[in-house]
């Protein structure tokens, strides 16, 4: 594993797990970013790397807000995505021997650790310099361990969006995660064979990454399980990584506070009918907030790269895209003018 990126997990004074952080440094190569630049709000989850053709995987997807700030624009091309250009390798069936066997008592630590892995050694990283976080996330709503407020407001059904173009506003957090590969076949071998593993409680979570500039999550591994989810009727597991930052508040002493947290403490040790219940690790928690120096708040975040020409390469890969209009690829007439409004 390279030394310029390694993870670890948090553990909280319950000995629950609650996230695997991430931790980037300045000298990692990240392949994906998102560029933004530019003055008619578009952005690319993309590779540096400008080409004509934007089926080969430098692309991922095409995004813009609205000139009134009220709607946001997603657009993907509606190709399989080449091995060499997904952020995470196919999980194999020695990978799911290898979890079987591990017997892990905590399955989301145990696929977090292993995405944390896969997005460090793979040549088509989404990771870049800084701190990320994997932790869970459920369809009604994603875990309090988030460090974000929007997700506490997503629900999603998890219904496949098959279309590679779609409008929402802002506000609606009822959006479904974004796909960024057309829909496969329920007949396809890898679906049937997700399908077995889902029966065998053996199939890992989907992962989606949050993307702030959408107000939305898109998939970054795991559009054969959804399908296959769907088609066992069952909600998908999900774990959720974000880049993110901490901002540290100054603590303002309070000593009449802090007294009465002392003395609050005292009287609940020095009772004798609360001797089976004390709880040290409570009471070190109560400390620990009384006296610590600052407060720290996470903030999940979508770092953008800002490119020269960032306008002229979003609009050539989507012209390029859209000027061949094929029915089977999902695009319609009316698409590339829709795209390349200015509203």
């Amino acid at each position: 594993m390279p030394s310029n990126a390694y993870f670890y997990n948090h553990i909280d004074p319950h000995g629950q797990w609650q996230f695997t952080q991430i931790e980037v440094s300045k000298d990692f190569t990240p392949y994906y970013r998102l560029l933004t630049g530019g003055t008619k709000q578009r952005y690319l989850l993309a590779n540096d790397t400008s080409t004509n053709n934007p089926n080969h995987g430098h692309t991922l997807y095409w995004g813009r807000v609205s000139a009134d700030y009220y709607d946001i624009f997603f657009l993907r091309h509606n190709k399989p995505l080449a091995r060499e250009f997904m952020p995470v390798r196919p999980i194999t069936s020695s990978d799911i021997e290898t979890f079987k066997q591990a017997n892990s008592a905590n399955p989301n630590q145990y696929w977090a650790d292993f995405y944390a892995q896969a997005l460090i050694a793979s040549p088509a990283t989404i990771l870049h310099q800084g701190q990320w976080r994997i932790t869970t996330g459920v369809t009604e709503k994603l875990d309090r361990y988030a460090p974000i407020d929007w997700w506490r407001e997503c629900v999603y059904q998890f219904e496949y969006h098959n279309e590679p173009t779609a409008c929402f506003r802002w506000e609606d957090h009822h959006n479904n995660p974004f796909p960024l590969k057309p829909p496969p076949k329920a007949d396809d071998g890898r679906v049937k064979w997700w399908r077995k593993k889902i029966r065998e409680n053996a199939c890992p979570p989907i992962l989606l990454w949050w993307q702030r500039n959408l107000l939305n999550h898109i998939v970054i591994d795991g559009h054969s399980r959804w399908l296959a989810y769907q088609l066992e009727n069952k909600k998908p597991e999900v774990l959720v990584i974000s880049a993110f930052k901490t901002t540290n508040y100054p603590y303002i002493d309070d000593p009449k506070r802090r007294l009465q947290v002392l003395q609050s403490l005292k009287q609940y040790v020095s009772n004798k009918n609360n001797e089976k219940f004390i709880n040290i690790k409570h009471i070190n928690d109560i400390l620990i907030k009384t006296y610590h120096t600052n407060i720290p708040d996470h903030d999940a975040v979508t770092v953008g790269k800002p490119i020269k020409d960032l306008d002229e390469r979003w609009e050539r890969e989507a012209t390029t895209l859209l000027s061949h209009i094929n029915p089977n690829d999902g695009f319609e007439k009316g698409d590339l003018e829709y795209f390349l409004a200015e509203d």
